[in-house]
């Protein structure tokens, strides 16, 4: 094939939660796989980052109205850093 080529990228996170005494502790990486198909033939990428880690107080996470879910925000290692809203 002259001209044609096929990009396919295939991101899958992977993480867990860990209760240590009044903190839980959020560990995740990205495994990322690209495909790639040209003239020259077929190619496959495989990268595997590094693991992050993010530590938030549970009392961060519960008060007196229960749990308390996470606003959303763009990038959720910051999200994590961040104070909850106010109850309203």
């Amino acid at each position: 094939m002259t001209g044609l080529s096929y990009t396919a990228t295939t991101e899958t996170v992977h993480g867990l939660l860990r209760l240590e005494g009044p903190d839980v502790t959020v560990q995740w990486r990205v495994a990322r796989k690209t495909e790639e198909m040209k003239g020259d033939g077929y190619h496959t990428d495989e990268e595997l980052e590094q693991v992050r880690e993010g530590t938030i107080p549970i009392s961060a996470l519960a008060g007196e109205e229960g749990l308390v879910l996470a606003h959303p925000a763009p990038d959720a290692e910051q999200a994590l850093l961040e104070e909850p809203p106010e109850p309203g």
